[in-house]
């Protein structure tokens, strides 16, 4: 079918904005980052230069030629926001509000929308729309240009053609278009991992070579000696050698391992994993001195999958402990714990995507290690099969009506919650392909991906996912839901297990 994607979207075709210099690193090619600044008061205190207040955007050219119905005015940042701003959508002229962006701790490349009421259309058309901080004392900067491959990062309004028809046929095809595309690049880290994933489960579903051409490109960002590259966090190669300050960044060596286990990487992160060892056979990290869920996932199944890749018997019992280690320290009757420190202090009880990282790490793992155990029965093996089963069976148990799991899943006031439901309902999908849980756990993940269905945005894109964790465990709870690339990997992951043709 040929995608109608480039019709969704009126892109803006010029700007005006404060004649700052952007402080971060490099952005996609194609793009540049451009300010916005404070509301009018801020702007003396801080000696911000530039052509006024605003940075405003035109849509002179972008009128379009059929009818279409405008649904929301997009914009998305070029860097990391650590905290909570407030970005102002206005006509220029006329000074009436489009709507409010309410940003929390964005990362670089996450798209944010705000509906466009009819009303506000044309006014769009004739005065362009202007943007400002009503929130926050800094200048932040948003993506503007034409980039290859990832035009959707520029300012834009999603229109829907009224010719159309945007069934969940559609919105899924489109989804995958994004999903192999940069719109779904990542830092090398726990979010590109998950978009590695399920590029990679889609390659050997459907056998089609162009998710495995999007996996190499994936790779590509950060397996060179990129000490210029857009983003400056691990685990990376510098000099031959692994830089991985964070536990969690080691998720995307699992699909390399897969791909190319003789890369000089892989030698170089194993010996970074056995300097982080504890004596429990526990990898976690020494800055922090704090165990978390996510381990299970972003450690113990590249270990897996590098020991399964060079056949090493030693790294299969490390992964195991990865999971094991993590069952001691945060399961609990009442559920599975996110984190816990050298104190005991346990943290996140029942967060969505604490029980996905648990769940979908353990399963991968199982998988990895299957024919390795069967060569050689392990009890670490039985035991990490036994944890699943159990974990598995609680979390099933927690499922929503809507086939989704609530942002904390045992307290259904948070809100369903899209990114974790798709992480959970991969692991147990994955449980069941590979015979480690019963058929009737299936259902239970048809039903999530339905329920998944109705929170792609008409042009395929993944909302009703909570932000990044880094506000607390109050932002979780506060209904703050996000476009969120990282979880259309997870949902990928789910749709490979189920076997659906995007």
């Amino acid at each position: 079918m040929e995608l109608p994607w480039r019709r969704l979207y009126l892109f803006a075709d010029a700007v005006d904005a404060p004649g700052l210099h952007f402080p971060g690193l490099q952005i996609p090619s194609g793009f540049q980052a451009v300010a916005v600044v404070p509301a009018p008061d801020e702007l003396a205190r801080l000696q911000i230069p530039g052509t006024g207040p605003a940075t405003r955007f035109f849509f002179a050219g972008a009128t379009p030629r059929e009818p279409v119905r405008v649904q929301t005015l997009r914009i998305t940042f070029a860097s990391n926001i650590k905290g909570e701003v407030e970005v102002e959508a206005f006509l220029p002229e006329s000074k009436r509000r489009i709507g409010l962006f309410d940003v929390r701790y964005a990362y670089s490349k996450q798209m944010f929308e705000i509906a466009v009421d009819p009303g506000m259309v044309d006014g769009i058309y004739r005065e362009g729309i202007g943007l400002r901080l009503t929130k926050g004392t800094e200048a932040v900067w948003i993506l503007w240009g034409e980039g290859k491959d990832c035009s959707v990062f520029a300012p834009h309004l999603l229109v829907l053609p009224e010719t159309e028809d945007f069934t969940s046929k559609n919105r899924l095809a489109l989804f995958n278009h994004h999903l192999k595309s940069q719109v779904c690049y990542h830092r090398s880290g726990w979010m590109e991992g998950c978009v590695l994933d399920g590029l990679y489960d889609l390659y050997r579903q459907t056998e089609d070579i162009t998710y495995l051409h999007a996996v190499k490109n994936h790779l590509q960002q950060f397996l060179a000696d990129n000490s210029g590259s857009e983003e400056h966090s691990g685990p990376r190669v510098q000099n031959g050698k692994i830089v991985a300050d964070v536990t969690e960044r080691t998720l995307p060596y699992a699909v390399l391992a897969r791909i190319e286990p003789d890369h000089p990487a892989i030698g170089a992160l194993i010996e970074h994993w056995y300097a982080d060892k504890r004596e429990d056979g526990s990898v976690y990290d020494r800055e922090t001195d704090t165990i978390t869920g996510e381990g299970v996932y972003t450690a113990g199944y590249p270990m897996a999958a590098i020991a399964a890749a060079l056949d090493r018997d030693d790294l299969a019992e490390l992964a195991l402990r990865q999971l094991l280690s993590r069952k001691e320290r945060l399961a609990a009757e009442a559920g599975i714990y996110l984190r816990a420190d050298v104190q005991g202090q346990r943290t996140y009880l029942n967060w969505a995507r604490a029980w996905a990282w648990y769940l979908l790490g353990a399963a991968r793992i199982l998988i990895e290690l299957k024919d390795w155990s069967l060569k050689s029965p392990n009890l670490y093996y039985e035991e990490a099969a036994k944890e699943f089963v159990r974990a598995a069976v609680i979390a099933a148990s927690m499922q929503q009506e809507d086939g989704l799991w609530a942002v904390f899943t045992d307290d259904p006031v948070t809100g369903a919650e899209a990114g974790g439901s798709a992480g959970i309902a991969a692991a147990l999908a994955l449980g069941v392909r590979y015979g480690f849980l019963e058929e009737a756990f299936r259902s239970k993940a048809e039903t999530a991906w339905d329920g998944l269905l109705l929170h792609l945005t008409p042009d395929g894109l993944l909302g009703g996912v909570s932000q990044t964790n880094q506000g607390g465990e109050e932002l979780q709870r506060s209904g703050y839901r996000v476009l969120f690339q990282m979880g259309m990997g997870l949902m990928a992951q789910l749709g490979a297990a189920l076997g659906k043709s995007l």
